[in-house]
């Protein structure tokens, strides 16, 4: 077999390899916490933890421009500090609105004060509050969307939330509510159609999202709530299907705002392909200690709705 034969060989190779080696690249940052618990205003070591996620939020988007996605998987308005019981949310919610927040999933401790407050908050903001697992009785009432499309960095990222439910009683519309991991799979189909990745935002636990994972394959990442775990690492589970191999990532940021998720999310997409496919996330937690620099704006918006100067600000109501 002479030289040239062979030289041609390997030309031809690598002219068919080529569109794998111009994949394009895109990255996206993805930030989250959970499990606030309405402390996220209340003083401590010479400042607050809204401040400083804030700061740090804003400091992500300008390093990163067009890439952070900021999520909050739930549980803000229960157990709160006085503020935040005084306005029934009302605060929490303008303060992660002036954040940029881009999606919340309603956690059980979200419904205290009953849907219909929860339902006034949403309407409020700009980031909408999903829920897929509870629906109202009556088809015509307003409820929450279960399903969000978010663009960043050119890739659409679709993102489902839900997770725990608790009883809907007093003044409240008749509910049905099912297990989030039964609801998510009808959705799963239409969302893959409509996005490049997709989030489960979820208010269910560590054990509940550890099952999401192991057997939804249209899942790529889990960001997780309810249970208030530090997941240190992204714990990742892989699906193997018609010879293609696909992870899905599980993480979750504790508690209190004590830590923001970040993680480092790359996509790659062949030369002429219509979809990005996710390709790593790498990714942990970052401490919002108090050596970490303030938001001055978010620490005069604290400030002003402390002070009642606010819509909505103090008195609201008796702490229940």
């Amino acid at each position: 077999m002479s030289s040239r034969f062979l030289s041609g060989l390997f030309i031809l190779h690598g002219f068919l390899c080529l569109p794998h080696i111009f994949a394009e690249e895109a990255r996206l940052v993805l930030l989250h916490i959970n499990d606030t618990h309405g402390q996220l205003t209340t003083p401590r070591e010479g400042g607050n933890a809204m401040s400083r996620i804030a700061r740090y939020v804003a400091d992500q988007r300008e390093q990163f421009p067009g890439e952070v996605l900021f999520l909050h998987g739930g549980d803000e308005l229960s157990r709160g500090n006085a503020l935040v019981r005084a306005t029934l949310g009302a605060s929490s919610f303008a303060l992660f609105d002036a954040m940029g927040l881009d999606a919340f999933t309603a956690g059980n401790g979200d419904f205290y004060d009953g849907a219909p407050n929860l339902l006034r908050l949403a309407a409020g903001v700009r980031f909408p509050v999903l829920h897929a697992n509870t629906a109202p009785a009556d088809p015509s009432a307003r409820w929450f969307p279960a399903t969000t499309v978010v663009e960043r960095n050119g890739v659409k990222i679709g993102i489902v939330g839900g997770g725990r439910t608790v009883h809907f009683g007093g003044p409240e519309p008749e509910i049905r509510a099912r297990p989030f991991n039964d609801a998510v799979k009808p959705l799963l189909g239409a969302l893959t159609n409509k996005a490049d990745m997709v989030v489960a935002l979820t208010h269910q636990g560590m054990a509940q999202d550890l099952l999401l994972a192991r057997h939804y394959t249209g899942i790529d990442l889990v960001v997780g709530a309810d249970s208030h775990t530090e997941i240190k690492t992204p714990l990742s589970f892989q699906h193997v299907a018609n010879g293609a191999t696909n992870t899905t990532w599980v993480v979750q940021a504790g508690e209190h705002g004590g830590h923001v998720g970040r993680l480092e999310i790359l996509l790659e997409r062949p030369e002429g392909a219509a979809r990005w496919k996710v390709k790593s996330v790498t990714g942990g937690l970052e401490r919002m200690h108090a050596g970490l620099p303030g938001d001055e704006k978010m620490d005069a918006l604290v400030q002003a709705w402390q002070d009642g100067r606010m819509e909505g600000g103090p008195p609201r109501g008796p702490d229940p």
